[in-house]
């Protein structure tokens, strides 16, 4: 194509980029570094460039809008991998393209619709509402010719409150068949979807992400011949385990010390529990001896949490999560314990460690004796391959657990990599696919 001729139309992406990763990228894959850079310019200049050039660059937009902003990330286990043949998903993909996107975009982008891949984000500019249309997807086969991965971005055009009142509400997909795991990425509009346009038949939208999360797989599963299976049990029991063990290597250190520091005074502790019930107590009551060994431990555990509150503030716990290696530390906990009562602690900011609050230490035995997690939030370390010691920037999450999916949710206001979510993802499905 005649870079003077050129023209890029997919604006309404544009808000999805990380401009920044997208300018390194393209710098270090291509060698451009133009004065002043834009998305725009960058296909502008490239696109009368060798076609190989011009495929590069798609490719860096496709991942940089599948992995940046897309911060709401439902995680799903696939009960078997199907070892599809590629030769029968392109038969399968070129039947689905025609579905789903013939008829909806301009004529003359349905010849580059091809079922071996296409990512055409940058020439797409339709704004008419409730269009819905796959924008790009890509796969990868293994030497036997069996589909290994396969990524997919799909949009529903939707009316904004905000300019310019029209825009695109993006759903990824990226599916690792070989490891029977599928990712389904989104971000959440939902708060900047004009409620008040009214809706036609032919011309509705998704309004929330877990509409718009069961309508794609809804579509791409059966096409693929894979089945998801969840237990929700399971999963809180998964998290609960993450949790004790991330709470666990984390003071480890710290009980070890208290433990030193007490030396056979800690040795008193039942027999002064002993004497307060007993002072306590009417003499007619004989203390129950499993609610004695609750105090008994609570006690313990108080007595740890006064000592790391006062001998260790929130970035020395930090420090410490970063020296042993750790992933990160929990926030915030919500659990169901044995006898139906729910019980929640912590904070919401992303960088205090649950370890270091009291009324943690408080609730430790419930806790300990949690039946269900259904939701808890994690702070991991953004320099995941731990190559800096002293960086302890960390990014919160929120991971969910419902009777129908797992989702995690990244709250920091930065952009994502594909590196970044990958790691948490598979920190979590270690222990979800025990």
């Amino acid at each position: 194509m005649d870079n003077q001729t050129y023209q890029f139309l997919g604006r309404f992406f544009l808000k999805y980029i990380d401009t920044d990763s997208f300018k390194n990228k393209v710098n270090n894959e291509l060698n451009y570094n133009p004065a002043e850079f834009s998305v725009e310019k960058a296909y502008e200049d490239i696109s009368g460039n060798a076609i190989s050039d011009k495929l590069k660059l798609d490719k860096i937009l496709f991942e940089n809008i599948l992995y940046s902003d897309l911060k709401n990330v439902f995680i799903e286990n696939f009960d078997f991998n199907p070892n599809l043949d590629a030769t029968v998903f392109r038969s399968r993909m070129e039947s689905f393209i025609e579905r789903v996107n013939f008829g909806k975009l301009s004529n003359n982008l349905e010849r580059y619709m091809s079922p071996n891949g296409f990512l055409l984000m940058e020439s797409i500019s339709t704004s008419k509402l409730g269009t819905f249309f796959l924008a790009g997807f890509d796969y990868v086969t293994n030497e036997d010719g069996k589909v290994k991965s396969i990524r997919m971005l799909f949009a529903n055009v939707v009316p904004l409150t905000s300019s310019p009142n029209v825009g695109y509400f993006l759903a990824g997909l990226d599916i690792d068949l070989e490891n029977k795991v599928g990712l389904v990425l989104l971000k959440n509009i939902s708060n900047d979807i004009d409620d008040e346009v009214g809706e036609e038949e032919e011309t509705k939208w998704e309004k929330s992400i877990i509409k718009f999360f069961n309508k794609v797989r809804s579509l791409v599963y059966p096409m693929l011949g894979v089945r998801t299976s969840i237990s929700y049990k399971n999963d809180r029991k998964a998290m609960f385990k993450m949790c004790k063990e991330l709470e666990a290597d984390l003071l480890e250190e710290s009980r070890d010390e208290m433990s030193r520091r007490l030396g056979d005074d800690e040795g008193d502790i039942p027999t002064s529990v002993d004497t307060l019930l007993l002072k306590l107590l009417p003499s007619s009551v004989v203390p129950d001896r499993e609610q004695r060994d609750k105090l008994i431990k609570r006690f313990q555990a108080l007595l740890l949490g006064t000592y790391i509150n006062t001998v260790t503030d929130d970035d020395g716990l930090i420090e410490i999560a970063k020296e042993r290696g750790l992933v990160g530390f929990a926030t915030n906990i919500s659990f169901r314990s044995g006898n139906a009562s729910k019980g929640a602690t912590g904070t919401s900011i992303k960088d205090k460690p649950i370890a270091g609050e009291i009324m943690f230490h408080s609730l430790y035995t419930d806790f300990n004796e949690s039946l269900e997690l259904p939701q808890w939030s994690v702070s991991w370390f953004e320099d995941y391959e731990q190559t800096n010691p002293t960086d302890i920037e960390v990014i919160p999450t929120t991971i969910r657990s419902t009777k129908n999916y797992l989702l995690l949710t990244f709250k920091n206001r930065n952009y994502l990599s594909k590196g970044l979510i990958k790691h948490v993802v598979n920190y979590i499905l270690r222990y979800r696919n025990q």
